[in-house]
């Protein structure tokens, strides 16, 4: 077993949790025909010369995308009691956690005009919605307005940070 084609494709399985656009496999630490259309695939969604081989653009892109899918399925960051099962978070759902999220969004938008409007609610609004969709926007994640455990855990790092240093 080659240690460097198991990490590449353990990789490439963490990536594929979050993007069905690529093919899951199970490292085995053999370079075959499944890590070749993994990689390919992998190249193709994210622009990179399509080779099925990993050089150096596709190692730095490797390493990006699995610390994404490492940060999503992390255990949600405590600001407030939290659960698995609490995701997603989304109008019409009742939940502790919605007066949380209208709190960190009412803090960060003191730093952050596009998240101006946010108020103070134990409930999922509307506002919430466009508010959470305008955050994955600028954070660059799927923009649904819902706060799924990646949201959650953006939000709450960024409002932890705010929040210490002020």
């Amino acid at each position: 077993m080659n240690t460097a084609v198991y990490e590449i494709q353990t990789y490439i399985r963490n990536i594929s949790r979050l993007d069905p656009q690529i093919p899951s496999l199970v490292p085995d630490g053999i370079y075959g025909e499944e890590t070749t259309e993994s990689i390919t695939a992998f190249q193709r969604k994210h622009l990179l010369e399509q080779t099925g081989k990993v050089d150096s653009d596709t190692w730095n892109k490797l390493l990006e995308e699995n610390d994404k899918a490492l940060f999503a399925f992390s255990e949600p960051i405590q600001t407030a009691p939290v659960k698995n099962g609490d995701f997603p978070l989304k109008r019409g759902k009742e939940s502790h956690l919605n007066g949380n999220i209208n709190l960190m969004l009412l803090r960060l938008s003191d730093f952050y005009e596009n998240l101006s409007g946010a108020v103070l609610s134990p409930d999922y609004t509307s506002e919430t919605e466009r508010l959470i969709g305008v955050f994955q926007s600028l954070t660059g994640i799927p923009v649904t307005g819902e706060t799924d455990k990646s949201t959650w855990n953006l939000l709450s790092s960024l409002y932890l940070l705010l929040t210490e240093e002020s």
